[in-house]
């Protein structure tokens, strides 16, 4: 089988030795999946100079072969293409990213046979960060998986249900152990946050392919490729990388000019990111390994969406580096000031981003603001000026997006995020329009861990902080109320029914990918690199299934309760009065309340529990 309808064009500008000409090269066959061998052609319109092509993800020189007869082809190939002049030889060649036309041609047998020692490629990647030694690499498929009938035939089915980026450059920009700044390979100066920093920023020349038969989705461009990530560029800890994508004109286009996201998205890029899946999952350092779902950060920004909010766009992937199948990715929007003009209007210059408590791009004059207008609004409620609390908090709407910041918050309780707070967090606001900061679920990897974690109560870092001097003004507290009632009753994102159906939604997008996922991963902790403990050998069906089963049978089923009785000890400090057996709502004392079943009460000698009143949730403790 085959993905793409059309032949695949690539319209450049020759360059070479002076010359300047329109030149539009193109392959007989689409980029693609296949299971047969095919015959490709390859055609060079604007030039007479020779075809010249690579298959190992090289950029063609005048040494390499010149393209005469359809290749056959039986077997993973990229291809590479470019049309030299006759009297170019090596030595004067300077190639020019933009003549240079790449295809990828995937083939199942070869994905599924994918060797642990490929020609070209070294035994070792980079050197660890905080221990001894280089990193083993690791590029085979595990044909102890494979070799299973039923295995093998759903990782056929996986490789099918998501799109494949496919980026092809010089196997040196990947894997070079040279230090030279130019030539040293990304893949082996990761650039870690601890130990050697080496290599951090290093960006070398590509090529990005995206296609998909279901999504439809077909795209092809040159581009610039660095490391991405934090702790995951460690190599004893993470041996799988991420990458971000830059468009830039040296290259080719400036931007990707694609509508990758959907009919609602952006319709184009300066720059996006392969995220890696590191914490819990199969190749990662520690027992969380057994806790992988490869759903939980995409988990949180969807849950935003669902609450009517900005969120960053993602998409699953299957990703090829140079024709060998690296694992499952998410690929994803930037959140920068560039993703904010394109998605928001305006010009990236208008725009405040913060990323992780620092000052990312803009100027920092609102963000202080924000924050000083929060201390006031905390100290006058303290002191009993609630008049004046609620006229800065008035004033604060310019400054914050107030709901969006309570449902950002409320995200973050009900999953328990353990890594977040003092960072993994984006949070944008547009100068010019004067709109308020609006705060975007990012990096939301180390979620659902246990059923009572409790992070609602301490302020961890900057945002539970603000979360906490804000709850002691009454009208904040109605609102935080309102938002509590709309996320966790009546089948809200955040109930338990809401919450299982994206689980289910999720997991339905990779759940024969997953096996894909196994078959790359699954065994590197166990035969590859133990690091401090022996793994075992991960498959969706054995722990992946387990961690599922809890999540669903246990952790989603009792956790908005769990979140509630957290959020009885915060919410309606100021609001809410409990006196003799009524409430008491602004000094005010309603004659008749509802509990959350519908039953009515009369306003006096109330049992504990949780009551609305004019439509806002009460907490009730004696």
């Amino acid at each position: 089988m085959k993905t793409g309808r059309r032949l695949l064009i690539f319209h450049a500008l020759s360059v070479i030795a002076g010359s300047l000409s329109a030149q539009v090269i193109s392959f007989s066959e689409p980029h693609g999946l296949y299971k047969n061998p095919i015959k490709v052609s390859i055609c060079a319109e604007g030039t007479s100079n020779p075809i010249h092509y690579t298959t190992d993800g090289r950029i063609p020189r005048p040494s390499d072969p010149v393209f005469e007869e359809p290749l056959t082809l039986d077997r993973t190939t990229v291809l590479r293409a470019a049309a030299i002049p006759d009297s170019v030889s090596d030595n004067d060649y300077v190639p020019y990213m933009p003549d240079v036309a790449t295809v990828s041609y995937l083939f199942y047998a070869s994905i599924m046979s994918q060797p642990d020692n490929p020609e070209g490629y070294p035994t070792e990647w980079g050197p660890f960060s905080e221990i001894p030694g280089n990193a083993p690499a690791d590029y085979g498929m595990d044909q102890e998986l494979l070799d299973n009938k039923t295995f093998g035939l759903r990782a056929n089915l996986g490789f099918e249900q998501l799109p494949v980026v496919s980026l092809v450059t010089d196997p040196d920009n990947l894997f070079s152990h040279s230090k030279d700044e130019d030539k040293g390979g990304i893949y082996i100066y990761t650039g870690a946050l601890k130990g050697d920093e080496y290599g951090r920023g290093w960006e070398r020349p590509a090529s990005i392919e995206i296609f998909d038969g279901k999504l439809e989705l077909d795209i092809y461009e040159n581009c610039g490729i660095k490391i991405h990530g934090g702790y995951s560029r460690i190599p004893e800890k993470n041996p799988k990388h991420g990458f971000r994508i830059m468009f830039r004109k040296e290259y080719g286009h400036k931007k990707l000019k694609y509508q990758l996201f959907g009919s609602d998205s952006a319709d184009e890029y300066n720059s996006l990111i392969l995220r890696t899946f590191s914490n819990n999952s199969w190749q990662h350092f520690d027992s969380s390994r057994s806790s992988a779902q490869y759903m939980r950060e995409i988990w949180a920004r969807e849950t935003q969406r669902k609450m009517g909010h900005e969120y960053i766009r993602w998409q699953y992937v299957h990703l090829f580096l140079n024709g060998m199948y690296w694992g499952m990715y998410n690929l994803s929007e930037r959140p920068d000031d560039d993703w904010c003009s394109t998605n928001f209007g305006g010009d990236a210059s208008d725009y405040d981003v913060y990323k992780d408590g620092a000052l990312f791009k803009g100027y920092d004059t609102r963000w202080k603001a924000m924050e000083a207008a929060i201390d006031s609004i905390m100290e006058y409620s303290l002191i009993g000026k609630e008049n004046e609390s609620d006229r800065i908090l008035q004033r604060l709407e310019s400054l914050m997006d107030i709901d969006n910041f309570i449902d950002y918050m409320l995200i973050n309780f009900y999953a328990g995020n353990t890594d977040w707070d003092n960072g993994n967090w984006v949070a944008y606001a547009n100068r010019e329009k004067s709109t308020g900061f609006r705060f975007m679920c990012w990096d939301s990897e180390q979620i659902f861990d246990h059923l009572n974690t409790n992070n609602v109560n301490i302020p961890k870092g900057l945002l539970t902080t603000m979360f906490h001097k804000l709850e002691y003004n009454r009208t904040f507290n109605q609102r935080l109320q309102d938002r509590i009632y709309a996320n966790c009753y009546n089948e809200g994102p955040l109930t338990a029914e809401s919450v299982i159906d994206t689980w289910n939604e999720l997991y339905s997008r990779i759940k024969y990918a997953l096996y894909d996922e196994s078959a790359r991963w699954g065994d590197y902790r166990r035969d590859v690199h133990q690091y401090e403990e022996k793994g075992e050998l991960y498959t969706p069906d054995n722990q992946f299934a387990k961690e599922r089963d809890r999540l669903l049978n246990e952790y989603f089923p009792k956790r908005t309760d769990v979140l509630i009785q957290q959020l009885q000890s915060i919410c309606l400090k100021i609001m809410i009065r409990y006196d003799d057996g009524r409430i008491f709502v602004n000094g005010q004392a309603p004659s008749t309340v509802f509990s959350i079943s519908g039953t009515e009460y009369s306003n006096s000698n109330l049992p504990s529990g949780i009551y609305t009143v004019a439509g806002r949730l009460v907490l009730v403790r004696p």
